[in-house]
């Protein structure tokens, strides 16, 4: 099982093979990209091709072949969590789809894009059922199919990050619980929040030290307590927002991962707070071989490729 990641600032793959009661990493790799991905590599061929070339030596040296399951970075979707009718018929459905699609694509552009959906089996509700919907242009899947055949690839699935994710922790770690979970990426200039239910997809909150206008935001990145504090505040206004009751502490676990997620990080969290605090590594939950462990990407990367892990399960 290969899966493969491909996130703003970085490549991943990893091949999993699977033994009696686990996973073993055959193969892992994580390389940086010399520019930001977005959706112009993919249309661009000059782009495209650059991107092809930077893989390519991935590829070759771990003599990948086959099917491959790729999570794309959730910048280059949109997402939404949408209500439905749980008797709904299947061509009412797509109507429906279609038309919560143009309430953020403008009708004329929308055969310019796929949607794919889930269920999200524990929020049903009163005759409602919940599905968390991913939109993404054509041109990003026509990319994506071109980038494999040009590494002699060729595509099962595609899924957004977040999706690949959530697999990799319900696999590895307790999550289904009903009070929430937060799973935190705190990286080198953003913090995704990713917030569950059941184990299920809740709603997510995303800071961008790029886009933020607060000076007090800016200095957070200066120091890991800092950054804490800075966390802290955003997992508050996010319960706030979505109208929970702060102090009945509505979060059970606070998982962190990420080029930032440092222990100071997680020791100034336990002290300031209640919730259970711990860092997600499920890489350590698996067989690793020794050529693995060894290798510049699990020492040095090893909190990035919980995408490719998840992409990889099935």
């Amino acid at each position: 099982m290969i899966g493969f990641s491909l996130l703003k600032n970085s490549i991943q793959f990893v091949e999993l093979v699977e033994q009696e009661q686990t996973y073993q990493i055959r193969k892992l790799e994580c390389r940086k990209l010399p520019i930001p991905l977005t959706l112009k590599a993919f249309s661009d061929s000059e782009q495209l091709n650059a991107l092809s070339e930077f893989s390519k030596e991935l590829v070759t040296s771990a003599q990948l072949s086959g099917e491959v399951s790729i999570a794309v970075d959730n910048s280059l979707t949109l997402i939404k969590k949408m209500p439905v009718d749980a008797n709904i018929g299947s061509q009412d459905l797509e109507k429906q789809i279609l038309w919560e699609c143009q309430q953020f694509v403008p009708a004329a552009s929308l055969a310019d894009y796929r949607y794919i959906y889930q269920k999200l089996i524990h929020a049903s509700e009163d005759n409602v059922d919940y599905l968390l919907l991913v939109v993404f242009r054509q041109q990003l899947l026509e990319g994506i199919k071109q980038l494999l055949e040009k590494l002699g690839l060729s595509l099962s699935q595609v899924e957004v990050d977040w999706l690949a994710l959530i697999r990799a922790g319900n696999c590895f770690y307790e999550l289904d619980k009903k009070r929430l979970v937060c799973l935190a990426n705190i990286g080198a200039d953003v913090i995704q929040l990713l917030f569950l239910q059941y184990g299920e997809y809740y709603f997510s909150h995303r800071v961008s030290l790029q886009e933020s206008e607060e000076t007090s935001e800016l200095s957070a990145w200066d120091s890991p307590e800092n950054l804490a504090r800075l966390l802290q505040k955003e997992i508050r206004r996010v319960l706030m927002e979505n109208r929970f009751d702060i102090e009945n502490q509505p979060i059970e676990d606070l998982y962190l991962f990420g080029e930032r997620a440092e222990s100071e990080i997680i020791d100034f969290l336990r002290n300031e707070t209640a919730l259970h605090v711990d860092i997600m590594l499920p890489q350590e939950k698996l067989e690793v071989t020794e050529e693995v462990k060894n290798s510049p990407a699990y020492t040095q990367f090893s909190q990035e490729c919980l995408y490719c892990i998840g992409t990889a399960l099935p």
